[in-house]
């Protein structure tokens, strides 16, 4: 069932409650129906976006729960909330209190986005140039709805101009490039990364190119990502119920920490289980993930820290 949720609101059903209790199948249904109706009701540029794409797509939103559009069902959406933690079905949500140049561009450095739409940049806080700029580093196709303050400078950047505002929407610019590498594995590193991570990416395929390994995308953001930039949904319950499965269902894998899960939606993909680097045990990986998500994130940085130090504790 799709619902959200905000914590200063009552509840908010995004179905009928005519449809409450009826069958998985009749849930999934509903989803469907919802998701063609915002596609009804979205700006036509953004599904002329997504349209060429014969394959999934990671795309970041970044304003509020209400102002967000899904173009088509399949994809996989991040909402970097504008107005506070919300919990909407399917999609990861990250509620920064704040949010700095400094983390928009070591978001764009570290993680490989398909398609950004930036309907809201106002919380955003930089000077509007340093804003458009780090903005336009964040994914390969970029919609920026600018207000009135904001787009003196950009019709001054090299974003190009798609239409005029309306009373449903302000005025509508894009941007493209061709990002084939990422920086930084991951979100926490202080320097740049020894090893090279090509991104080979067209609209049938996308791939990771680590050296001689070529490996399938997984869409998603890093588990690193997520907490810091205050990940809220999936719910820290959710996440914990996905670890306590990683350890049994991977016994295999070599380095089961945070930085090598990908969260998918809400969803967790564990990655590089064999890489050889380490020979870690997934089961003590897992202890020492659980115990740090019983704590409070409201310090990213020192939580990951604590996490750091408890893991290789474990495996001394």
């Amino acid at each position: 069932m799709v619902t959200l949720y905000h914590k200063n609101l009552p509840t908010q059903r995004l179905v009928p409650k005519a449809l409450m209790g009826y069958s998985k199948f009749m849930n999934k249904l509903c989803i469907f129906l919802l998701l063609f109706c915002f596609d009804l009701a979205t700006h036509p540029r953004i599904a002329q976006v997504v349209a060429p794409y014969k394959r999934s797509v990671t795309i970041l939103h970044i304003g509020t729960a209400q102002q967000m559009v899904v173009p088509r069902p399949g994809d996989v959406h991040i909402l970097l909330s504008t107005d506070g933690p919300v919990q909407l079905s399917g999609v990861t949500v990250l509620a920064p209190p704040q949010l700095t140049i400094a983390d928009l561009s070591k978001l764009a450095q570290c993680e490989h986005i398909d398609i950004v739409i930036v309907y809201d940049s106002s919380f955003i806080q930089a000077p509007p140039a340093q804003k458009v700029g780090v903005i336009m580093q964040l994914g390969q196709q970029v919609l920026l709805f600018a207000d009135k303050t904001l787009e003196r400078v950009v019709r001054k950047s090299s974003m190009r101009f798609i239409s005029e505002a309306t009373e449903k929407y302000p005025a509508l610019y894009e941007y493209s490039s061709y990002k084939t590498m990422l920086t930084y594995a991951r979100f926490t590193q202080r320097y740049p990364s020894q090893s090279s991570y090509l991104i080979q990416s067209t609209f049938t395929d996308k791939y990771l190119i680590k050296g001689e390994s070529q490996t399938k995308w997984i869409h998603g953001i890093n588990m690193v990502t997520f907490v810091m930039l205050h990940g809220v949904y999936p719910t820290t319950k959710q996440i914990k119920q996905q670890l306590r499965s990683l350890a049994t269902r991977y016994p295999e894998h070599t380095d089961l920490v945070l930085g090598n899960m990908i969260l998918q939606g809400t969803t967790l993909i564990p990655i590089d289980g064999t890489d050889g680097k380490r020979a870690s045990s997934p089961r003590k990986c897992i202890q020492a993930a659980l115990r740090a998500f019983n704590r409070p994130r409201s310090n990213p940085s020192e939580w990951l820290e604590w996490y750091t130090r408890a893991v290789y504790k474990d495996h001394k």
